[in-house]
């Protein structure tokens, strides 16, 4: 199994994007961050979750195993083609 960074370096590299910081993108890359922020979130299958910034989905691919649903609102629109391919995401819900 890839590591968050190994995945986030792959991902990056298939899309040759880099972070915008003029966004303020930062992308995660540990998984004990992103196992602390599910864990002390408490997400179940009767919530509705709302991403602000999911970016490349490292934590929208563990937020959509515990949330019933999850909003995702992407401002960059590089990120959005990366999250439909990855997520097979409803347009509608990727904003």
């Amino acid at each position: 199994m890839n590591t968050i960074l190994e995945e986030t370096k792959f991902i990056m590299n298939k899309y040759h994007i880099k972070a915008n910081k003029s966004l303020g993108q930062n992308f995660l890359i540990k998984e004990e961050v992103v196992e602390k922020i599910v864990q002390s979130s408490k997400i179940t299958k009767d919530d509705l979750v709302i991403e602000i910034g999911p970016g490349l989905g490292t934590l929208t691919k563990e937020l959509l195993e515990k949330a019933g649903k999850v909003i995702c609102i992407e401002l960059d629109k590089k990120m959005l083609q990366i999250l439909e391919d990855r997520f097979s995401l409803d347009r509608k819900s990727v904003v």
